[in-house]
């Protein structure tokens, strides 16, 4: 795929003069030696400026089922010689197998294991399915994860249950309600789902993270956290200031 033909490459034109939305996150979260997982990679921002926070003691997971925008990712992650990115050509969700996939063309970062109404042309990709359970038996866990996967969201949380339970990394993830309600979700399961593992979450607003009620602020994102372990980080972002999120 050529990068001009593809919105999510068009992206990185604007992510050159300002930070991405989520960075100040990353930058609370990882240090030296941290580890990072990126569910719903597109191609790489956060992957690449992670790679970067956690250097070559740190690991990097970058989750990108959709072929094209994988070969994006790779290339980008080759380019910056980011030996730390291990990239996994595989979608995640609440159970192990494979799952098809809907990708506008031209919007590659919209690819979705959601089936909903679209307004221009779509392709179907097969991809392999995982869970977050199922990677970490086998690979070092996270200390934070990202998850963008366009209404798929419940159904990863759902798969990495134990990872909650046990390791209890801070997690980012994109709520968008038409997403979630093409998916019979709501952000409302997602946070009970939370609570359940003695998390809450949190609003990322324009005067730092606040605690969430049943409104969404500014950001399409909200930011979970697990209490008594993640109190450094959060007093961190509750000075920061986040900005609308961008597509990537």
């Amino acid at each position: 795929m050529d990068f001009s033909e593809d919105s999510a490459s068009r992206e990185l034109f604007f992510v050159q003069y300002q930070e991405p939305a989520l960075v100040p996150i990353l930058t609370a979260t990882l240090g030296p030696g941290a580890c990072f997982y990126d569910v719903g990679a597109n191609i790489g921002v956060y992957t690449l400026w992670a790679a970067a926070l956690v250097g070559g003691s740190g690991e990097v997971h970058a989750f990108e089922p959709v072929p094209a925008t994988r070969a994006m990712l790779a290339d980008l992650v080759d380019k910056n010689r980011a030996a730390n990115v291990n990239v996994v050509g595989a979608a995640v969700g609440d159970r192990e197998g494979s799952v098809l996939l809907q990708v506008p063309v031209g919007a590659s970062g919209l690819g979705s294991a959601v089936p909903r109404r679209w307004d221009v042309p779509v392709h179907t990709v097969e991809s392999p399915l995982t869970t977050l359970d199922n990677y970490v038996r086998t690979h070092r866990p996270p200390d934070l994860v990202k998850i963008d996967v366009e209404g798929f969201e419940l159904s990863v949380l759902k798969g990495m249950t134990n990872l909650l339970r046990d390791s209890r990394p801070m997690v980012v993830l994109e709520v968008l309600d038409a997403h979630l309600r093409a998916a019979d979700t709501s952000i409302a399961d997602i946070q009970q789902h939370f609570a359940g593992y003695g998390y809450s979450i949190w609003n990322l607003t324009r005067r730092g993270i606040r605690e969430f009620g049943d409104q969404l602020g500014h950001s399409q994102n909200v930011l979970a956290a697990h209490a008594g372990d993640h109190d450094g980080a959060l007093n961190v972002l509750r000075r920061a200031r986040f900005r609308p999120n961008q597509t990537l």
